[in-house]
Order: structure tokens, then C-alpha cells, then sequence
């Protein structure tokens, strides 16, 4: 979005031009989008009840007449917005309703995970119909597994879920396995809880099954006969995945694409390359708030770049024709749509996007779109045209702290769409479903700002027109469990700005510098963000903090539905840059980008960020700066390689082993690789010993290699001892 959002807070600043539209012409032309009075009573008898609810009070407290009158006023108030107080409050309780760690279980130990030679059957993730409970991953099926053994041996079956999130199976989840050696299922099995031949393994995402073999002889099965298995997951409302295979139809992994681990690259368009000089349409690339000439094209151009980088997704700025000269500024970002059915001019045509688009799947790349589903722009006419009058909340600015304000208030001033009106919905829905058709996910714009309904309505749209697609949300929060609802019930993804925000307090700061230099930066801040937003920078980002952000901040994966699809990221368009965090220390940069591709989830690379490009304000939006740093690119590139090239580190669980002041290590574990990882931001070199997770599949004695480098490490009494230079990084592989 085209603001400043303020962390933690539910105010949203930014130094814009005030939320006055232009003078009314003459025909006295009536902007929908505007309130029509400032105070309104919600509900009469709201406020009466309130009223005489705040005198009741009053009496009771034995206060005076001008108490008595002031607390009839509030009561008048309260009462008259009763509905807003309302559905604030129920958003709290969804909020609450996240924490799941009160569902407690008894620790059973995993059975020794199935290898991949034992895969029998494989499909793609993210295809499964949703309930939107927040247990939609722990129902998606991955894999499927089997093994005879020996004939004293039980007979071991196990299925893989995209994410198997902790309790799970205490009332959300049941898996049922059917084995037939003949025409018909004469052996079932329901998978619902830890026992003897049953284990649900967090660590290897897998229900694991072990069958007493005697049980199959009695169904009629032969030592060596060949089983057909098929797995179903599901609840009580009955939302399948299935998959099949058979014991004698060994599969080999499939190149299947998963969303978990991938890079996704947000090529702001109008900035990052002009490669077609014959659409630019008053450009003024002096300006920071004119269009610049980047196109299309230019991205075509860049395609090859993108790929040498192991991207795996272009997010692209909105597509819709913007809005031009509002006082001034240009709605280059794609925030300010003019017109959703039509292609920004300047950025080039519907042909030359689906070029765009036909180019990049053809190069293994899949593509997403920023979209916005709140407002409109400024200028939009739809705005004045008298039969769209109820498309818009007319309630003025966002002015309170509820949930109610954030959904029916205007964002800085921005036309705020009705998305209850059912007219809105469909048309956002079939407008961007014809969008859809050239891509493959969509970044969705304020999600906050937004009903949970329509969200979810929106997903569920565009998963009935193509059924992979993958939206990820945008909710500009610190709280993980705001956050963290909004995946479990309306989005596949969302950004994770809780991490986020943890990545640049550890990495960014420097404990040397002293008050004098913090109040320097907090000058140099302050014009581009609110007082709030320079004070935090101040007294949180700018300075160096434990490593302990990071393990809280990662202690709260608990409460989504897949935290290995969360958009990770370490700076973005809203953001200062990192690298003018650092005080042009390159190496806190590329640390930070070290443990963004080593922590679980899909990492967001902002353009530029790879180059070192720095930017306070409207400047963290300048024209890319080509072949800027190139050492820093050849380090990000070593690190896409790293992710790209394995699957610990793309979809593997995370375990946590070592959280110190400077020092921090996890591990990403499957069953048959594992990668520790460990971080040292302090100025010295250190060295620290890791015990391995309970579950590791690593053997003791067995070699650790570097990732980057020829070392290695041995484990001895199921640790390994780990040294890492100052403001250094390791990723030590086991395979």
C-alpha cells in the first residue's frame, strides 16, 4: 500500500495530501465515498438504553447532576454505537480463538520416518477444499508411504501432510487408510489418535501407521501380495483430500511445485525497468512521485537476471490503470486504481502482459499480481456516478482503534468499497478473475481492512477458477495471532510482519552507537513517518537486540495453519530499507538475508535488495540500481542456490537449538536431510555446541558439511560443536 502503516498501532500515516476530494463543480456532483454527516447516532434506542444505563450508573455511584448528565453522555454514545463496539469485540474474540496451546497432549515419541523409497504416491499441495478452520494444511495431502518389512515386522504406512499442525487430530482431523489386495477394502483403518501403531509426528509432517501383519493374514492377505493403499483425511464436515498408490508401483519424487521455501521477487514495475520508451506518458523520473517509465517490457528484459537469481516468482505492482496528477502525485504504485478492467498504459498493453507472463512460466517462473480489493483511487468514477452510491462506506476516515473502523473507514482518504454489497463483491471477484487467467496467486492489498467473509469468499472465488492458485495477504500488525486468523480463515498466506519486524531489531542495530547518532537517524526518519513510527525506530530498530526476538517470534508458529507459508521478508515498499538501518554495514545485510533463507517460509525479496539499495521514505522506492554491490548479489545468489537445492530447507520442519545474546541456531529437518543452521551477530568469533533434536534422523559420527565452504563438522553424543565468525552465518547439511 501506498502509506506508512504503524506497527502495533491501528493508525495509518503517511505524509499525503489530505483526504479532500477536489471542488465540487458546479452540478454540485456528490462523491459517494463521503460522510454525510460527522456524528451519527448508529441505533436510537441504543442510545437511549445507553443513556439510561449511564444514569443507573451514575446513581448508584451517588454522583451529582453534572456526573450524572456526563455519564448519561457516554452511555448515549456507547449505546449508540452498540453495533460497532459489537463486532469489534467478536473480532477479538476470533483473535483469541487462535491460541490453540490449550489443547495439550501427551509427548509420543515419532516412529523412525519412511524413506523416499518407499513413496508410493505423490500429489500437489494446496489443491484440497478448505473449511477455513485453521487445520486445512494438516488435511492436505503430500505423499504416501509403504513398507513391507520382514515377516515378524509390522507392516508401516505412513501419510505426509503439507503442514501437520500440533493437536491436530484432537478434534480436527481424522485419517482413514483402506488396503485392498482384491476388488473390494477388506481392511480399514481410522488413524484419530497416539497409541501403539499410531503416531501424528510434527517433526516429519506424518501420520504414521504401523499394521500388525497378523491382521492382514486373517483379512485374507499373503506374505509378499501387493497392496493397493489409498489415505483419506478429513473432519466431521467432511472436506477430503485423497490420494492412492499401490506397493508394487514404487514412485520416484516429481518435480512438484510447492509454494513452501520459494523465492518470490517484488519487481516494483514502474521502477525497476524502462524497456519501452514509446508508452511513457509524463514521466519525470526526478520525481519520486511520477511515474518513472518502467514497464512490461523492461521486465521481460530482465527475465534472465530473475532467473540467474533462482527466482521462482514475479510479484508485479497492480496492473489496473491508475490515477495521474492527484495534487501533484501519480499513482505509480498501482494503490490509486482508475480503472480495474484496464492496463496501466505505461506499463504496456493486455498483449504485452500476457507476453509478460507466457515468457515468464516459460522459463519456470510463475508470476504474481498485486491486487487491491479495499478501495479505489481518489479520482475513481465510480465515485460520483449516483447508481454506485451504496458500493461505498460513507463513514470518513479510519478514527477509532476497532475492527469495525479498520473495515468501514477510509484508508488515508481512499474510496472505501462495500465489500457486504454483494453488487461489490461480484464485480471484484469477476474482474480479477480475468486478471487471474495470465497468473498464478495474487499479493492482496490492506487485507485488515477488509471483512473476513469477503476475504474468504474472494479465496474461495478464485480457487473454483483455477484451483492452485495462491493468494498471500497483507495485515500490517506485530501481533502473531491477528496475523495468524486471517490465514486460518480467509488467505493460504500472509505476510509475516511479526518475523519481519524481529529480523531488523537483531540484525540491523548497532549497540555502538550512542544517543547522539539515534537522534541523527530519528531527524533523517521523522519527515517520511509519523512522530510514532520515528520514536520506534528510534529506541527499537536502530539499536542491537538479543537474539531471544527471534526465538519469541518464531514460538508463535503454533497458532497458524501453515507457517511454512508464510511470506517472510526482511524490507519492503512500506518499509525503510534494511541496508539504511545498518549504517552502511553490508554485512548485517547479508546476514539478515542468510537467516531469511534458512528460516521456514516463502522469503519476499524486495527489488534492490540484492545490490544493497538504501531508502528512507519516498527514496525506497527509486529505479533499481543495476550492478550496484555485485559481491552481495554473487552471496544472495549462493543463498537462493542453497534453498533451491534442498528440501530440508524449503519444506523441512523447524527446531529450535540454541538461543543466546549474539547467538541463535535451528534446524530444518526431513527425514532424510537436515540442515543446521546458526547465526552469530556479535564481533567476535564464536563457538557453540548444538545439541541435535530428538527427532533428528542424523546418526552419531556422521559429517556435517558446509554449505558454503569446504568445512565440515562430526557429531559426537548426538551434538556437534560449531564455530562462526563475527557477523557470520552456517548452514551445515546432513544428507
Amino acid at each position: 500500500m501506498n502509506i506508512t502503516r504503524l506497527p502495533n498501532s491501528p493508525v495509518t500515516a503517511r505524509k499525503l495530501p489530505p483526504a479532500k476530494p477536489p471542488e465540487a463543480p458546479p452540478d454540485k456532483v456528490v462523491y459517494n465515498h463521503l460522510p454525510e454527516h460527522r456524528l451519527r447516532i448508529q441505533h436510537p434506542l441504543g442510545a437511549v438504553v445507553g443513556a439510561g444505563a449511564g444514569v443507573g450508573l451514575n446513581a448508584l455511584a451517588q454522583g451529582n447532576l453534572w456526573t450524572g448528565l456526563a455519564a448519561a453522555g457516554v452511555g448515549a454514545f456507547l449505546g449508540g454505537n452498540y453495533s460497532k463496539l459489537l463486532y469489534s469485540a467478536h473480532s477479538k474474540l476470533r483473535e483469541i480463538s487462535n491460541r490453540t496451546d490449550m489443547h495439550r497432549k501427551k509427548e509420543v515419541p515419532s516412529f523412525e520416518p519412511l524413506k523416499q523409497e518407499h513413496l508410493i504416491g505423490q500429489r500437489p499441495v494446496g489443491q484440497s477444499p478448505r473449511l477455513y478452520d485453521g487445520y486445512d494444511s494438516s488435511r492436505d495431502i503430500a505423499a504416501l508411504y509403504a513398507r513391507e518389512g520382514r515377516p515378524e515386522q509390522a507392516y508401516a504406512i505412513e501419510v505426509e501432510v503439507a503442514h501437520l499442525r500440533p493437536s491436530a487430530e484432537l478434534g480436527h482431523l481424522d485419517t482413514h487408510l483402506q488396503l485392498s489386495w482384491g476388488q473390494d477394502h477388506p481392511y480399514s483403518l481410522d488413524l484419530e489418535k497416539d497409541d501403539a501403531t499410531t503416531r501424528h509426528s510434527t517433526t516429519f509432517n506424518r501420520i504414521q501407521a504401523r499394521i500388525d501383519k497378523d491382521d492382514l493374514r486373517k483379512a485374507g492377505w499373503r506374505d509378499g501380495q501387493p497392496i493397493a493403499v489409498e489415505a483419506v483425511t478429513t473432519d466431521e464436515k467432511s472436506a477430503q483430500t485423497r490420494i492412492g498408490g499401490r506397493t508394487d508401483n514404487p514412485q520416484k519424487p516429481g518435480n512438484i511445485f510447492r509454494w513452501e521455501g520459494k523465492t518470490v521477487y517484488y519487481a516494483v514495475t514502474d521502477r525497476f525497468q524502462n524497456g519501452d520508451k514509446s508508452n511513457d506518458q509524463g514521466t519525470d523520473p526526478s520525481n519520486p512521485q511520477k511515474f518513472h517509465g518502467g514497464d512490461w517490457q523492461g521486465v521481460i528484459d530482465k527475465l534472465d537476471y530473475l532467473k540467474d537469481l533462482n527466482v521462482d516468482c514475479i510479484w508485479l505492482s497492480c496492473p489496473y490503470e491508475a490515477q495521474r496528477d492527484f495534487m501533484g502525485l501519480d499513482g505509480f504504485h498501482g494503490y490509486w486504481p482508475q480503472d480495474f478492467t484496464k492496463a496501466e498504459p505505461g506499463f504496456g498493453t493486455r498483449e504485452k502482459f500476457h507476453e509478460l507472463t507466457e515468457k515468464a512460466h516459460a522459463k519456470g517462473m510463475k508470476v504474481m499480481l498485486d491486487v487491491v480489493l479495499n478501495h479505489t483511487g481518489y479520482g475513481h468514477p465510480f465515485t460520483t456516478d449516483p447508481e454506485k452510491k451504496e458500493w461505498f462506506n460513507a463513514n470518513g476516515n479510519i478514527s477509532g482503534l476497532g475492527q469495525w473502523e479498520m473495515e468501514n473507514g477510509s484508508l488515508c482518504g481512499l474510496p472505501d468499497l462495500k465489500q457486504d454489497n454483494p453488487e461489490v463483491t461480484k464485480y471484484l471477484v469477476e474482474v480479477h478473475k480475468d486478471w487471474l487467467k495470465d497468473v498464478d496467486a495474487f499479493r492482496i492489498d490492506a487485507m485488515r481492512h477488509m471483512p473476513e467473509d469477503f476475504l474468504r469468499k474472494f479465496n474461495q472465488e478464485m480457487k473454483s477458477e483455477k484451483p492452485d492458485f495462491y493468494g498471500v495477504g497483507e495485515a500490517f500488525w506485530l501481533k502473531s495471532n491477528f496475523v495468524a486468523g486471517y490465514q486460518n480463515r480467509a488467505s493460504d498466506s500472509m505476510f509475516d510482519f511479526p518475523l519481519a519486524y524481529a529480523i531488523r531489531r537483531t540484525f540491523a542495530g548497532d549497540p555502538s552507537r550512542d544517543l547522539g547518532d539515534r537522534i541523527d537517524y530519528w531527524k533523517e526518519v521523522k519527515p517520511h513517518a509519523s512522530q510514532h513510527e520515528a520514536w520506534r525506530v528510534l529506541l527499537d530498530s536502530h539499536k542491537s537486540q538479543d537474539m531471544s526476538l527471534l526465538s519469541e517470534a518464531l514460538s508463535q508458529d503454533k497458532l497458524y495453519d501453515n507457517p511454512l507459508k508464510l511470506g517472510t521478508f526482511i524490507d519492503n515498499h512500506d518499509m525503510v530499507r534494511f541496508m539504511s538501518d545498518t549504517a552502511g554495514d553490508i554485512r548485517r545485510q547479508e546476514q539478515a538475508l542468510a537467516f531469511l533463507y534458512a528460516v521456514r517460509g516463502t522469503p519476499h525479496v524486495y527489488y534492490g535488495t540484492e545490490v544493497a539499495m538504501e531508502g528512507i521514505g519516498p527514496a525506497n522506492r527509486n529505479d533499481m540500481e543495476w550492478g550496484k554491490n555485485p559481491e552481495l548479489t554473487e552471496s544472495f545468489k549462493r543463498l537462493t542456490e542453497a534453498r533451491k537445492g534442498s528440501e530440508a530447507l524449503q519444506y523441512g520442519s523447524q527446531q529450535e537449538l540454541h538461543c543466546g545474546k549474539d547467538t541463535y541456531a535451528f534446524s530444518r529437518i526431513r527425514p532424510e536431510e537436515e540442515v543446521v543452521c546458526v547465526f552469530n551477530k556479535g564481533d567476535e568469533e564464536q563457538t557453540v555446541s548444538l545439541p541435535l533434536h530428538k527427532d533428528s534422523p542424523i546418526p552419531d559420527t556422521a559429517t556435517l558439511k558446509d554449505m558454503f565452504c569446504d568445512e565440515s563438522v562430526t557429531v559426537h553424543d548426538r551434538s556437534v560443536t560449531v564455530t562462526v565468525p563475527p557477523k557470520g552465518y552456517r548452514y551445515l547439511q546432513w544428507k
